[in-house]
């Protein structure tokens, strides 16, 4: 099974119907998955309903983060635009990172997909090098230097602070009378309780 169909059913599973990760990884080995240790690797990396609850704080500010940071850029665009320092295509490149990244942002953090906060920091990184001779070092400058380097460094520490903690376990399996040791994964269950989840109700 590849990664991108793990993730895939992983997301599905786990993200949309809250089951634990130690039992999409069971379900999953037990449909004669031989790369357990990438499965489990994967899967780690998508958050449980209770680390989605923990990051709560931290996405809100990275979209925040973002949506103010793309309003900068259409601003800056629109002058930049006005001047004549910019050539059309960098202009149209520029303004399309700049309402594709908090739109990007927005879905990551609702979702939790930690390839899409992955993408938004290369995006990120990709226009900030495009556009480093048309930047200005003025106030609106040095806050949007600031924005960039907030949103870049939250869409890798919140897929860190997302994960599910879990370990490397040795079995043993008897095959033809003879006793086998072999590796297997075992997950911390993060999942918000149902008590925690009634609380939150109320």
């Amino acid at each position: 099974m590849k990664k991108k169909q793990i993730m895939k059913r992983g997301l599905e599973e786990i993200g949309q119907q809250k089951k634990a990760h130690q039992d999409v990884y069971d379900d999953i080995k037990s449909e004669g998955v031989q790369n357990l240790e990438e499965v489990a690797e994967t899967l780690a990396r998508i958050p449980s309903t209770g680390q989605m609850e923990k990051t709560k704080v931290l996405r809100s500010v990275f979209m925040i983060a973002a949506i103010v940071l793309g309003l900068l850029r259409i601003a800056s665009l629109l002058f930049l635009g006005t001047a004549g320092t910019l050539p059309p295509a960098a202009l149209l490149f520029i303004g399309i990172i700049a309402l594709l990244v908090p739109g990007m942002a927005i879905y990551a953090s609702i979702k939790g997909n930690p390839d899409l906060f992955k993408t938004v920091a290369i995006l990120l990184i990709v226009s900030v090098v495009r556009s480093l001779r048309s930047i200005e070092l003025d106030a609106s400058g040095l806050i949007s230097f600031g924005l960039i380097g907030l949103v870049i460094f939250l869409a890798f520490f919140i897929p860190y602070k997302m994960k599910t903690p879990f370990q490397k376990v040795v079995r043993t399996k008897t095959v033809d009378g003879k006793s086998q040791n072999y590796y297997d994964f075992v997950f911390d269950d993060t999942r918000v309780k149902s008590e925690e989840v009634l609380d939150a109700d109320v």
